[in-house]
């Protein structure tokens, strides 16, 4: 049976980002029966590649259009943040970020581009051909919104249950090594590993079911079982939303657009080896509860990004519409060790 752990892996945790949409009130205290989507999706496999996050949009957008066509991952992976210094090419993707590029652009079919360049190439290949693709891509979405738990993934589910799918980033430790046939995960222990992104399709009283994108023969015909009182495997859970003239959009907050956000900037280096040696390690850092509450995250990892630009690799962390939150992320990180980390300003 082919292992997680034998696909690359997304080497990063998601970033901090008060830019976010956020969920408010759906309906509180209540006991959600089970719940599965039925849908007859084929089983994916992305190999030795990092397009996980890709996959997993890909296949909700499959699921919410109810379209037997496949569509493309390779333009959701490589459809990357173009408005900033060429933001991430070198590593692996989140899920927030092919939200934003999903709600602005959509994506086309897998026939209408599909490509075996991997990482920076793909990006860069996107570039070239994205005036042209532009007017091939009619599946977008209406919003998106950051899950904070459970509950707000079931009440989620069943709000949106004709509209909406949930995507989970996990973080993965050497544990998801012993997945068996049954498709249950373990409970995580070793080292963390990296993360990798999957598409949701439902829970029982005690598992988020999940379809993966590593073929038939992983877990249980390709999906999996992940228990829900894991406290360390849920990196993020994100819920995409379509527009089929049924979503109540009254439950997403929406922030206000911004032109000018924040990040705390680690260094500008030449060498990018070095570079993505520092942006993994920092995405990586694990963030005490003290330090989590001081920026208003649940997010277990720090997370950061690397940008391209001037002939320099810049290491970043965070994504703030607000200067007091970039000051707060800037004290944890001097906490840290990073002594001449400084707030920079770029335009969106």
């Amino acid at each position: 049976m082919k292992n997680l752990l034998d696909a690359k892996l997304l080497t990063c945790a998601n970033q901090i980002d008060d830019r976010d949409y956020k969920l408010n009130a759906l309906s509180g205290g209540e006991t959600f029966k089970p719940l599965i989507y039925q849908y007859k999706l084929p089983i994916k496999d992305q190999g030795d590649t990092m397009k996980c996050v890709g996959y997993s949009h890909a296949t909700g957008l499959e699921m919410l259009y109810g379209t037997t066509e496949h569509l493309s991952h390779d333009f959701i992976y490589a459809n990357r943040d173009l408005s900033c210094g060429k933001d991430n090419p070198f590593q692996g993707y989140y899920d927030e970020n092919a939200e934003n590029h999903l709600l602005e652009d959509g994506t086309c079919t897998y026939e209408e581009y599909n490509s075996d360049l991997e990482m920076s190439d793909l990006y860069f290949d996107v570039i070239d051909k994205k005036s042209a693709l532009l007017s091939k891509c009619k599946y977008k979405i209406k919003a998106h919104v950051k899950l904070n738990t459970i509950d707000e993934v079931k009440a989620f589910m069943n709000t949106y249950k004709n509209n909406g799918v949930v995507i989970t980033s996990i973080n993965v430790f050497e544990s998801v090594g012993n997945v068996k046939e049954d498709g249950i995960f373990p409970y995580s222990s070793g080292n963390r590993v990296g993360g990798h992104s999957m598409c949701c399709v439902g829970y029982d009283d005690k598992y988020i079911i999940v379809l993966n994108s590593i073929g038939a023969d992983w877990g249980k015909k390709g999906y999996g079982y992940i228990p829900q009182d894991d406290n360390k495997v849920f990196q993020s859970f994100r819920g995409i939303i379509v527009d089929n003239g049924k979503a109540d959009l009254s439950y997403i907050n929406i922030p206000d657009k911004t032109d000018l956000l924040y990040r705390v900037q680690i260094g500008a280096f030449k060498n990018k080896d070095y570079a993505i040696d520092l942006q993994k390690k920092l995405a990586n850092q694990e963030l005490t509860e003290t330090q989590k509450k001081v920026i208003g995250s649940n997010a277990h990892y720090l997370g950061s990004c690397l940008i391209y630009e001037n002939g320099l690799y810049k290491v970043q962390v965070g994504s703030f519409r607000g200067r007091d939150n970039a000051l707060k992320l800037q004290s944890i990180l001097k906490e840290l060790g990073y002594k001449d980390c400084w707030i920079t300003e770029y335009k969106k």
